[in-house]
């Protein structure tokens, strides 16, 4: 929990903090501080600086979810398969490629870099780039997030980690959201 008396600054009047949430990927790294008071909830995110304001009864659902992407699992494997075969195959390839494009024969040959000529080593840096691409959005996908849907705006998602912390935040905000109605 945080010490509310930080963000005093934030607060009405009247207002009470009553729970506060430090929440993110990973705590430290573009961390969001959610303050539910007595009277709205306010959502803190500090790069860049922004402050939400949020009524309860504005506050339509709040959930946490964990949506997996396999298929950019699916892509990146994909692309590190065609890497492979590009350097088992990659004279061959290339041979084909200088006979159909002859102008380009001089750059596909030039150079040595690791190795693997110029061409080689361009199309195999892109297929392994892209292949990493698609593992991070794979990586990304697995963490969860906390999602607060509003009524007739879009939703603020927030990715983190399903903690006793966000547990608690959940609950509160559901029953403040009951006891504000819409």
């Amino acid at each position: 929990m945080i010490d509310a008396s930080d963000y005093s600054k934030y607060l009405l009047p009247n207002e009470k903090v009553e729970l506060a949430a430090h929440l993110g990927p990973f705590q430290f790294f573009l961390p969001y501080t959610i303050l539910a008071t007595n009277l709205r909830l306010l959502i803190i995110k500090s790069f860049p600086k922004n402050l939400i304001e949020l009524e309860y009864k504005d506050v339509e659902v709040v959930e946490y979810y964990t949506n997996v992407s396999w298929l950019k699992l699916i892509y990146s494997v994909f692309l590190f398969v065609v890497a492979y075969l590009f350097l088992i195959n990659r004279d061959a390839i290339l041979e084909k490629f200088a006979l159909f494009l002859p102008p380009a024969e001089p750059i596909i040959y030039a150079g040595n870099f690791f190795g693997l000529t110029a061409g080689s080593f361009l199309i195999v840096a892109i297929f392994l780039v892209a292949g990493l691409y698609f593992f991070g959005l794979f990586i990304r996908s697995l963490f969860g997030r906390f999602r607060i849907l509003i009524y007739e705006q879009a939703p603020l998602e927030i990715m983190t980690s399903l903690s006793g912390e966000l547990q608690a935040l959940m609950r509160h905000i559901e029953g403040k959201k009951r006891g504000a109605g819409r």
